[in-house]
């Protein structure tokens, strides 16, 4: 009989990786933020804009790595499954940014118990 792995290394590497990704980008999005629209208020932010400040700060790191590969003479395998990789993170990284503002904003929607 074979034994299973134990399920809480692989858990906790998991959510160790994903935590720091997401402050990487968490990170790159304040700066983006910071250095754009540091003359505007909170309740002057466009939503799109913030979006799309969202959207591409997430998609920074991951072609960051991607470009330093290439720099490096190293080779680099680039096929569709990339290009939708980027479009989710994208599509995740606006989603959130647009969720900061809106509750920055206090607009959040009171749930009914």
């Amino acid at each position: 009989m074979r034994e299973r792995p134990a399920a809480l290394p692989i858990v906790g590497n998991s959510v160790a990786i994903f935590l720091i990704w997401g402050a990487v980008v968490g990170f790159v999005f304040a700066l983006a933020l910071l250095s754009a629209e540091r003359n505007r208020t909170i309740h002057e932010l466009s939503g799109r804009r913030l979006a799309v400040w969202g959207g591409l700060s997430a998609v920074i790191p991951p072609v960051a790595i991607i470009v330093s590969e290439i720099a490096q003479s190293r080779p680099v395998f680039i096929d569709w499954s990339l290009v939708v990789i980027l479009l989710i993170s994208a599509g995740w990284g606006a989603l959130c940014a647009a969720g900061i503002l809106r509750v920055a904003r206090g607009q959040t929607r009171e749930v009914a118990v």
